[in-house]
């Protein structure tokens, strides 16, 4: 469990504008469960307080949920469902090794199966309450967002430093948000150098959420405060050695060309932007790469033995979200998830540019990465384009 366990107390005296900016701060402290039970039934704080803000502002007050966010969460939801309960009827499937699972084993139903279906009823809801809250001004999302990746990070260059120090691993991981969870502790493949990993769980994951804070960052670098900004981003990227943060850096330069469409930009930026591709491509011949290779053709043969409503979810390798999606969920999920991301996005309020590009880096980086379903970081990213899809000015007045 993180440390920060300690601010649930004092969370309980906050006004609600810095309760809710606290929730989308603790984002990249959520872990991969709900809950974890080594030595005790350990909930996550930050989903603690989503379930204080949910009871104190929403059961026991006025407040309600804007209703037009909930039929494209209910579509997902009832295919999940469907896809999972349908796992009970199924003949077991077999999964086979990759590199690094190790699994070759029969499946026919598991309590993962359920949990899929909690961590995505949690994880709505979470979208759900920030995009309610910050409908009005989805700015100040963008705001906590980027407050929230800069902590971060930093936590990442304050793991380098007191490595350095030769502390034992106990205190370099005491920000982690599981200490009793220790795949974060990683090396880079075919060295000895570490690969740190700030509050996530290792580094991909923390990745995924920190690096499209690059596009804002680069677009405001007409300010002293942006370029340090730039600094603590970039120096988080070097030390956790993961390429989901040199791509998150890739998608925020094309973007910015894509937006500015300017001589001067684009000079400055095309050789940085070749390096990372560079990097990237790279990647392919690791041991990493051989593995999401491995693990995309094991769930495209998953997916064709049951191209309907896939195998269920929770149970498959999740290395990237298409794969992962249709080997779960077969096209009925495909078409339901397509219309979770879609839906939102092309009826949302094009006046924030910033907000709308965040969300498709967030996006394209959970495509590639995999999905994130049992941490918070994907609802995050969801709960971005909701608020511009929701956005009331005169919600306050």
């Amino acid at each position: 469990m993180t440390s920060l366990f300690y601010i649930l107390i004092p969370a309980y005296f906050m006004r609600k504008e810095s309760l809710f900016k606290l929730l989308v701060i603790l984002t990249p402290f959520t872990s991969t469960s709900i809950f974890n039970t080594p030595g005790g039934f350990w909930i996550q704080p930050s989903l603690l307080i989503l379930l204080f803000i949910f009871i104190k502002y929403y059961v026991l007050s006025k407040d309600s949920f804007e209703k037009r966010a909930l039929p494209v969460l209910l579509i997902v939801l009832a295919t999940v469902s469907l896809s999972n309960i349908l796992v009970f009827f199924n003949e077991s499937i077999f999964i086979d090794s990759t590199v690094l699972n190790k699994l070759n084993l029969f499946v026919s139903h598991s309590y993962r199966h359920l949990t899929f279906i909690l961590y995505l009823f949690i994880g709505f809801l979470f979208s759900l309450i920030l995009s309610n809250h910050f409908k009005a001004s989805p700015n100040k999302l963008l705001d906590a967002y980027l407050i929230s990746s800069l902590t971060a990070a930093s936590i990442i260059s304050i793991q380098f430093v007191i490595k350095l120090l030769g502390a034992p691993e106990e205190l370099i991981y005491i920000f982690n948000n599981n200490a009793t969870f220790t795949s974060h502790i990683q090396i880079l493949e075919g060295t000895n150098i570490y690969r740190f990993s700030g509050p996530g769980l290792e580094p991909s994951v923390i990745a995924k959420f920190i690096a499209p804070a690059f596009f804002i960052v680069l677009t405001r670098l007409y300010s002293v405060k942006y370029s340090l900004f730039l600094a603590v981003l970039l120096l988080a990227m070097l030390l956790t050695k993961s390429t989901t943060f040199y791509a998150g850096l890739f998608f925020s330069i094309i973007f910015i060309f894509l937006r500015h469409l300017n001589f001067r930009v684009i000079a400055i930026l095309t050789p940085f932007a070749l390096v990372l591709f560079a990097v990237i491509i790279e990647k392919f011949d690791s041991g990493s790469g051989s593995e999401r290779a491995l693990v995309f053709f094991n769930n495209i043969d998953y997916f064709t033995s049951r191209p309907i409503l896939g195998n269920g979810y929770g149970i498959l390798p999740n290395n990237d979200m298409i794969s992962f999606i249709l080997a779960s969920g077969g096209l009925i999920g495909v078409l339901a998830f397509f219309i979770l991301l879609y839906y939102p996005y092309v009826n949302r309020d094009k006046s924030f540019q910033e907000i709308n590009a965040v969300f498709l880096i967030g996006i394209l980086l959970q495509i590639s990465s995999g999905l994130d379903y049992g941490n918070m970081q994907f609802y995050f990213f969801l709960s971005m384009i909701l608020t511009t899809y929701l956005y009331k000015p005169n919600h306050n007045k």
